[in-house]
């Protein structure tokens, strides 16, 4: 799987619900909305590494 195709499959449903915190939850804790937006890098990379690692032991056959 490419990289931009998996980066664009994550992205529109965590910045949608990024912008669903900040505009729902109330003024002292709208900075969870950015906890989503961390938690978007971290599948990311995760599924990253995963795809990578699937990838480098399927070539090592």
């Amino acid at each position: 799987m490419g990289q931009d195709k998996l980066y664009w499959m994550l992205m529109p449903p965590f910045l949608m619900m990024a912008l669903l915190c900040y505009f729902l939850l109330p003024q002292e804790h709208r900075y969870y909305s950015f906890a989503v937006l961390a938690l978007f890098w971290v599948v990311y990379y995760g599924l990253k590494y995963m795809f990578a690692k699937k990838t480098s032991r399927k070539g090592g056959r």
